[in-house]
Parts: structure tokens; C-alpha cells; sequence
């Protein structure tokens, strides 16, 4: 049975899990905030939208887009959710419990779903349906290209931990 840290070693403990608790709390309400301004700044860009007198498949294919356009910033709000539960399990010393690793593969695969379809789904939806979306500049591009490794890399992290933690709990 393990020992309860006594002196510094509990005082770091404590300052680390109130860290943890405050970034966790942080990051769900960021992902809050940031979810209703998104909305609201979407919604009132829909009126910017051009639609074609008798042309009911490219209005339809243009809302279409324009939502499809929106998927991107969605999943990166939803992984910035999921990674607040992994803050919050850092608080209360659980690594790599099942808890832990569910919010790391959410969180990787929500960075690494929204990377997939700001590259290559809006893009190639606005362009099969003939509706102009905004080009990417360069530096959007390498930040998408970054939380796809990211992503991916939280994928990677969670399996390994989660195979570690099974073999630890096989050893003792």
C-alpha cells in the first residue's frame, strides 16, 4: 500500500491537483464560450449569403457548405471539451485509468477529425457543389496540419497508456 506524501511533497500534490482542477474547469468553460460565440457569429453571417433566383440545388448545396465549412470549428470546441476531463482525472491521480484515456482518444480524435475536414472536406464539398468558400491561407493550413499530429498523437499516447496501466495492474 502506497504511502500518503507528507511535507513538500504533499504541498506540490496539492498545488499540481488544484492546477489541474482550475484547467479543467477552464477548458470546459472556454469550450462553452467559445461554442455560443461561434454560433452566434455563424448565424448572423448567414445573411451574407448570395442565393440564385430558381436555383434551388446550389441555395440548398450553399447553406449546405456554409454549415459544412463550420464542422471544423465544432470538433476542436468538443476536444477542448474532452481534454477538461483529462485535467480533471489529473486531479484526482488516476493516470491512464479508463476515464483518462477516453478523454485523450476523444480529444485526439476530435483535433484530428476537425484537421480531416477543414483540409479536405469543406474544401472539396465547396468545390463538387460550385459554391465559393474562402480560401486557407498557408498559416491556417499548417495549424490544421499541426492538430491533425496532435490528434494523432493523443491517439497514440492513450493506447500506450492505456496498455501500460493493464500491465502495471497485471503486475501488482
Amino acid at each position: 500500500m502506497a504511502q500518503k506524501p507528507t511535507g513538500k511533497d504533499a504541498k506540490k500534490q496539492a498545488g499540481a491537483a488544484m492546477g489541474a482542477s482550475g484547467m479543467a474547469l477552464s477548458a470546459r468553460g472556454l469550450a462553452v464560450v467559445l461554442a455560443v460565440a461561434l454560433f452566434i457569429d455563424r448565424s448572423a453571417a448567414i445573411g451574407t449569403l448570395a442565393p440564385r433566383i430558381g436555383d434551388m440545388r446550389f441555395n440548398v448545396l450553399q447553406v449546405f457548405v456554409f454549415w459544412a465549412d463550420f464542422l471544423a470549428a465544432g470538433f476542436y470546441i468538443c476536444a477542448l471539451w474532452d481534454l477538461g476531463a483529462v485535467f480533471s482525472r489529473l486531479k484526482r491521480g488516476d493516470p491512464f485509468g479508463p476515464a483518462m484515456v477516453r478523454g485523450l482518444r476523444g480529444g485526439g480524435g476530435f483535433l484530428a477529425a476537425g484537421a480531416l475536414a477543414a483540409l479536405l472536406f469543406a474544401p472539396n464539398l465547396a468545390w463538387y457543389a460550385g459554391v465559393p468558400l474562402e480560401p486557407d491561407t498557408l498559416e491556417l493550413k499548417i495549424v490544421h496540419t499541426t492538430f491533425l499530429f496532435i490528434g494523432v498523437a493523443f491517439l497514440m499516447l492513450a493506447r500506450k497508456g492505456a496498455r501500460l496501466k493493464s500491465e502495471l495492474d497485471a503486475f501488482i
